[in-house]
């Protein structure tokens, strides 16, 4: 039995990776790398979470290149 998060990692992925690319945009031109004394903690996590989707990504390449039809 196929569980719905194998079917709906790899869009999953490349959704979060779009809204933690927003995130850490905000912080480098408005809100700056560190928010209220935090010592750069959230825009570290940010990073961190940006790191690991990319990593997700790679990981699943072969999907994302059978969805766009690019097979080898």
């Amino acid at each position: 039995m196929k569980y719905y998060t194998e079917r709906t990692s790899l869009i999953g992925a490349i959704i979060v990776l779009g809204v933690i690319s927003g995130a850490i945009l905000s912080h480098v031109f408005f809100l700056g790398i560190e928010v209220q004394n935090d010592g750069g903690l959230l825009f570290g996590m940010a990073i961190l979470v940006f790191i690991l989707l990319l990593i997700s990504l790679i990981l699943q390449k072969d999907k994302l290149l059978s969805i766009l039809n690019f097979k080898k």
